[in-house]
């Protein structure tokens, strides 16, 4: 009898397991290249420091007064004009995120989004060379131009950045832009060929968010979906990057486009919760964040949430509204393996350590 019950009990306890197990299956999530980037906290390890900011929107001079005052990126005498140095007093290697959303925004001046990118990858190559890491994550802009390159042409790319870098855009030529028209037929053929470019191609390789650690690097990163769904919901964004379907990322009636496009949703304390619970899930401690420099109410600084669930870093360097000339995230990997988030801090526009505020409420 004891043997019967005993075979019992085991029964219904695995059966138990196995359907509890069942309800949550949907909340795995493997984040796995090339749609995602991920570093384990055993690979963090190989690093020392971590470095990220987002929504540069085009600011070639602001971008890399940043990255120089930071000690990242040295002047050269090739036409992009720098060369990654990383960190040279680091003890290890050096890891910078960028965030998502390198054009768009139409500023006045210093505008040129072809120019970051194609710096951006210029560095990307260098860095890897030294063992450093550059990851560039995809923001709503890019997703839009790669979803409708014609539409967003001119709050994109830009025409006049083009003109400057032309010999570097493969598949466009000096004769393709030599009389600067602008006129819609024009605009759809210069669009298609840049989206076909190795413009196109590099924005395409682009990951949709970072796992690092316990922490998630996503544009928006609000995820607009039942619990019990979001390993699905991340399933369904990661086939719509791996089969170029981008316009569902950006279409803001559908829940999909939430992940790179959601405005205001961390002031809201339900949806606040909600993420909380995601990552909780996901086995993450905490989310950064761009695309909103309000967010958490403090315009042109880099914040963090009381709670500590939330870095935002958008620190409004379009140039219409001129904002900020921009901060750089500074963490030391330790404080992402030991998830204190108040170890880290921002760095200005002159190279200068400036706390974090910690925003209550939030």
């Amino acid at each position: 009898m004891k043997i019967r019950y005993w075979l019992f009990s085991f029964v219904v306890l695995i059966s138990f397991v196995w359907i509890f197990s069942s309800l949550h299956a949907g909340n795995n999530f493997d984040f796995k290249e090339p749609a995602w980037t991920s570093l384990s906290e055993q690979e963090l390890e190989q690093y020392d420091t971590l470095y990220a900011m987002s929504d540069i929107h085009g600011t070639f001079e602001r971008f890399t007064t940043l990255l120089e005052n930071a000690n990242l990126i040295e002047k050269d005498s090739s036409d992009i004009g720098y060369d990654w140095v990383g960190n040279k007093n680091a003890l290890k290697k050096t890891i910078l995120i960028l965030v998502g959303d390198y054009i768009g925004k139409e500023n006045y001046k210093d505008y040129d989004p072809i120019g970051v990118i194609l710096l951006i990858k210029k560095l990307q190559k260098q860095a890897a060379l030294r063992r450093d890491k550059i990851i560039v994550l995809l923001g709503n802009h890019e997703a839009e131009f790669l979803a409708d390159p014609e539409k967003n042409f001119k709050k994109g790319p830009d025409l006049e950045s083009l003109i400057k870098h032309v010999h570097h855009v493969y598949g466009i030529t000096p004769k393709d832009l030599e009389d600067h028209s602008e006129t819609k037929a024009a605009i759809k053929i210069i669009a298609k060929k840049l989206f076909e470019s190795e413009f196109g191609d590099d924005l395409k390789t682009f990951p949709i968010g970072a796992k690092i650690g316990g922490w998630l690097f996503a544009h928006s990163g609000y995820m607009d979906v039942n619990d019990k769904s979001v390993g699905a919901y991340l399933s369904k964004i990661t086939n719509a990057w791996v089969n170029k379907n981008y316009e569902i990322l950006v279409d803001k009636n559908l829940p999909l486009s939430s992940f790179l496009e959601a405005h205001n949703w961390w002031d809201e304390k339900s949806k606040r919760e909600h993420t909380k619970s995601i990552l909780d899930q996901l086995k993450l401690t905490g989310l950064v964040m761009g695309h909103d420099p309000d967010a958490l109410h403090r315009r042109g600084e880099i914040a963090l949430a009381e709670s500590q669930f939330l870095i935002k870093l958008d620190t409004g360097m379009n140039m219409q509204a001129d904002d900020s000339k921009g901060k750089l995230l500074q963490c030391p990997i330790a404080a992402i393996l030991s998830n204190t988030k108040k170890q880290c801090e921002q760095l200005d526009e002159k190279g200068r350590t400036v706390s974090i505020p910690v925003i209550a409420g939030y």
